[in-house]
């Protein structure tokens, strides 16, 4: 007669249990995929603000044509920060969709900021502009173009409007500059310069 312990998986049992071994692995191999696709949004974001630095610094240094990649179809024109509450952005040329994932755009056909002219200023706004829900009628939003150039300007307002209904107007002989965000608290903030 012959023994076996306990332990040992006899008939149909072993079986059942030859696909445990593969569930796992899959299962272990999707875990690992969806936290690396979580991990590439935040790593492509800080990839992009070391490049966009270093773009603003070769801007600043008289490279007119710094791209913060190869390939970029833009180039830092601006910073503009806003001292009480800590948030500063580098503004890229162009306010299009593939420009505002990685940061502010200027509106193309409006001054630079700081220069004479109305100047237009989009972001997304939970992302680069989302402090602007926290800024104040008085507040001192300041910025700087590549050439040193700096124009400090104060918010005279801050309204919400239905894009579907009205347009935001640009002056062109008047000296502004105006930050644009979407819903659900678009807030269209119009500054004017100090001085």
């Amino acid at each position: 007669m012959r023994l076996l312990p306990a332990s040992v998986p006899t008939g149909s049992r072993s079986g059942s249990r030859t696909w445990l071994r593969p569930a796992a692995v899959l299962l272990a191999a999707a875990g690992l995929g969806v936290f690396l696709w979580g991990a590439y949004i935040p790593v492509k974001a800080w990839a992009a603000h070391v490049l966009l630095q270093d773009a603003w610094d070769r801007a600043a240094g008289g490279d007119e044509r710094a791209k913060p990649w190869p390939w970029a179809d833009t180039r830092p024109v601006a910073k503009i920060w806003v001292e009480r509450l800590g948030q500063s952005n580098i503004v890229l040329a162009g306010a299009q969709g593939r420009t505002l994932a990685f940061g502010p755009g200027h509106l193309d056909g409006t001054a630079l900021p700081g220069a004479p002219g109305h100047s237009v200023i989009s972001a997304h706004r939970g992302t680069h502009f989302r402090w602007l829900e926290k800024a104040q009628v008085g507040d001192l939003i300041e910025t700087e173009r590549p050439d040193g150039a700096r124009g400090p300007y104060r918010i005279v307002e801050k309204r919400i409007i239905d894009s579907r209904e009205e347009q935001i107007a640009v002056h062109p002989d008047r000296d502004l500059l105006t930050l644009i965000t979407c819903s659900p608290w678009r807030t269209g903030t119009r500054a004017a310069p100090c001085g």
